[in-house]
């Protein structure tokens, strides 16, 4: 799963990033702070966008879909001068 392949899927549901984010309680950076720090993509955070591409294909608005489930805001974490993100070391 690469930064490109999220990104491709997120547009495809007809979302751009900040309503990606905001769909997910996230700030829209850290989306795209993914692809300068090369961390690999939370598997989380890739399903989503292939479920929202996948509600789109079938017609539905995604936004409208995921908004209920009112997600948990994830911050992501830096620890003691390692890499992590969303609490995983990388």
């Amino acid at each position: 799963m690469t930064y490109e392949e999220l990104i491709d899927n997120i547009y495809r549901s007809g979302l751009n990033i900040k309503e990606f984010a905001e769909v997910l309680n996230m700030k829209p950076n850290s989306i795209t702070n993914l692809k300068k720090e090369e961390i690999p993509i939370p598997k989380l955070l890739f399903a989503v966008a292939l479920l929202a591409h996948k509600i789109k294909q079938l017609g539905e608005n995604p936004k409208e879909i995921l908004e209920p489930f009112e997600f948990k805001r994830i911050k992501p974490k830096i620890k003691s001068g390692e890499k992590w993100l969303f609490g995983r070391k990388c």
